[in-house]
């Protein structure tokens, strides 16, 4: 036997110890589950569990697990549907509002060059069109932060 297939026979043994680990550890966070979900947690809070979870069997095409603790297949379901979504991320962003928190962030830092700061808002500023002020909730929106900068200005 060569060195080099030595080496070889020795990786794969690494690989599969490996993948037998996480296997266990998908194992465990499944069995975590099944505990939790039979547990006396409140009700709404095993329900956003199980939301959860049949949102990601959703979004992964697998099937739903029927979270009974008692069901072998439940366990292999939930640890394979937990291999196919360790980077899913079910949270909604409303990146809208993300990105308006972070630009109004940066106009109000006391360190942003006065170069910057009018650059941007002139940017902003040109985001309003025509439509935009036809928009009842634009419009209130303005006059709300205007009537909140002029009590803070009192």
């Amino acid at each position: 036997m060569t060195s080099t297939h030595k080496k070889s026979r020795s990786r794969q043994s690494i690989e599969t110890l490996d993948l037998v680990a996480v296997q266990k550890g998908l194992e465990r966070q499944a069995d975590a589950v099944l505990a939790f979900t039979g547990s006396d947690a409140p009700d709404f809070i095993t329900d956003a569990v199980n939301d959860a979870i049949d949102e990601a069997a959703r979004r992964t095409g697998y099937p739903a697990p029927t979270y009974e603790p008692e069901e072998k297949d439940t366990r292999r379901i939930l640890a394979n549907l937990f291999s196919q979504t360790r980077f899913l991320n079910l949270r909604t962003h409303d990146t809208h509002a993300e990105l308006a928190r972070l630009i109004t962030a940066v106009l109000r830092h006391p360190l942003l060059p006065s170069g910057v700061y009018d650059d941007l808002s002139r940017s902003v500023v040109e985001l309003s069109t025509h439509k935009a002020w036809e928009d009842r909730q634009y419009v209130e929106a303005l006059l709300r932060s205007h009537a909140s900068e002029s009590e803070v200005a009192n």
